[in-house]
């Protein structure tokens, strides 16, 4: 299991809703979190239900490829 912390803003880039992460931490443990030096813009679609993800479109990342994640709420 990975933990992470960090800050988030939502902005509209035209057509495109950006959700920009900084000052990301993270680590194996809640008590042991590290700088990951790695801000990330990722693209979102919100519906009803649902969250959409567009990932790693804002710059290449040798370890990690583009992709897109999609979620939904689950049911009580």
């Amino acid at each position: 299991m990975l933990f992470a912390k960090g800050k988030v803003k939502l902005e509209k880039l035209g057509s495109f809703k950006v959700m920009k992460l900084t000052d990301i931490v993270g680590g194996y443990s809640e008590d042991n979190l590290e700088p990951t030096n790695d801000d990330r813009d990722l693209i979102y679609l919100t519906g009803w239900n649902s969250l959409t993800l567009a990932l790693n479109l804002d710059r290449e990342r040798s370890d990690e490829k583009p992709e897109v994640d999609a979620y939904t709420k689950a049911k009580n």
